[in-house]
């Protein structure tokens, strides 16, 4: 028994935030989590005011896992524990009890090993880890550099320097920490030590250059449940666009439509400028700013394609209600025309001066059609068809009412006078 239960609830300065106990039994199943505030933890901690006030702007808090030991006999050692810590923690704290050991190195190589169940797409890789090494109840002396002696140091056999290579490749960087007996002088100050130095090291999750929110984290600790009872094995891309893709990416895209579908409101009349309504550019350019960030191009192509082919659908829709609108009728007018289909000259006849006058008489059809103006503007012309009998009409202007009056000539006479005088 290692006594990180103890440990982690003092991490946090709540020394019952983690059930521990001296008992054979293993308290620890599975894992056990604790969400706490980083303002109120790092406001009870002299040194990080200006951190304290940070946190408590951005509501950050920190998630502390108390995974099952896997070096007690008598507790069941669960793939899944590793898996979790080697896939959402950022700060890795080994606790190994009594000494420093090849066997606690064995113990934190095979923690290790759940990474091989984690698949990988070429070019990626697991968000960086930060290993702690804690000997707890210690009774040895060791120094800061205990740990990085062990793992640089030349070993002939392979099993040993294989386990020491994937220790120092699957942390960037590392420290190490002695925790006495309780009750000895130096306790406390080691616990204050460890706890300043985790406190120090604290940074977000990040997974595609995005920061891992309390929901996506959720769908992801789910993800991670599901592959392992399904396949035995985790996809990285899987985890990927759980984070980025379904937690981040379509969310956004998610509230762009829907304050597009709000935007276009139901059409009463044809709208003669509903382009200049298109919101899809502007949607389109706002989902480019909030994915700015974003590493994963391939995921932010994905989840722009979906958004665009939704505003694509959703316009053409409004576009087709406008187009049906324009179409219905905004005026209507008749129109007529005469076709002639007969000449002659007929005498005027009678017995007046113009008895002798021949007029040219024109026997016509009259024919109308119906001018359909839309509300597009557009207009549509019916068929020619014939009105009524076919008339006949009189060429000659002078003669169009010689029913009710007599032909005029009207204009300027020059004439000489016949006075003699008048040419004087």
């Amino acid at each position: 028994r290692a006594g990180k239960s103890y440990l982690a609830s003092r991490l946090l300065g709540l020394e019952e935030a983690f059930v521990s106990s001296d008992s054979a039994e293993p308290v620890t199943e599975g894992i056990d989590c604790v969400v706490f505030p980083m303002a109120k933890l790092l406001g009870g901690t002299p040194g990080f005011e200006k951190e304290a006030a940070q946190a408590a702007k951005e509501q950050m808090h920190m998630l502390l896992l108390d995974c099952e030991g896997g070096n007690n006999a008598m507790a069941a050692i669960r793939t899944i524990v590793n898996v979790f810590g080697t896939v959402i923690g950022t700060e890795v704290v080994f606790v190994a009890g009594g000494c420093f050991s090849e066997a606690a190195l064995q113990n934190l190589g095979a923690c290790l090993a759940a990474r091989s169940l984690i698949k990988l797409e070429t070019g990626s890789r697991l968000p960086e880890q930060r290993l702690v090494f804690v000997v707890n109840k210690n009774t040895l002396r060791y120094d800061s550099e205990t740990l990085e002696k062990a793992l640089k140091s030349e070993q002939a056999d392979r099993g040993r320097h294989e386990n020491r290579q994937l220790v120092l490749q699957s942390f960037s960087e590392r420290r190490f920490f002695s925790i006495p007996l309780i009750g000895t002088p130096s306790f406390e100050d080691s616990i204050a030590a460890l706890r300043d130095a985790v406190l120090r090291d604290m940074r977000p999750l990040k997974m595609g250059g995005l920061l891992v929110r309390s929901s996506q984290l959720s769908s992801l600790l789910q993800l991670i449940v599901s592959e392992m009872r399904n396949m035995n094995e985790i996809s990285f891309p899987s985890m990927s666009r759980c984070v980025v893709l379904d937690g981040f990416l379509r969310p956004i895209a998610k509230k762009l439509f829907a304050e597009a579908q709000k935007g276009l409101a139901t059409l009463a009349d044809y709208d003669e400028r509903l382009d200049a309504k298109d919101p899809r550019m502007a949607k389109l350019a706002a989902f480019d700013r909030e994915a700015a960030h974003i590493t994963d191009k391939a995921m932010v192509s994905e989840a722009r394609e979906e958004l665009e082919t939704q505003l694509a659908s959703e316009w053409a829709k409004v576009r087709q209600i406008n187009d049906a609108l324009g179409g219905q009728t905004k005026d209507t007018c008749t129109e007529t025309q005469e076709i002639p289909t007969m000449t002659s000259r007929i005498p005027l006849g009678g017995r007046g001066l113009l008895s002798k006058v021949t007029l040219m008489q024109q026997t016509v059809r009259l024919e109308t059609r119906t001018k359909i103006t839309k509300k597009d503007g557009a207009v549509v012309y019916t068929e020619w068809e014939a009105s009524g009998l076919p008339a006949q009409r009189i060429v000659e202007s002078a003669f169009h009412n010689f029913s009710t009056a007599v032909p005029s000539l009207m204009g300027a006479l020059l004439k000489k006078s016949p006075s003699i005088l008048k040419t004087v």
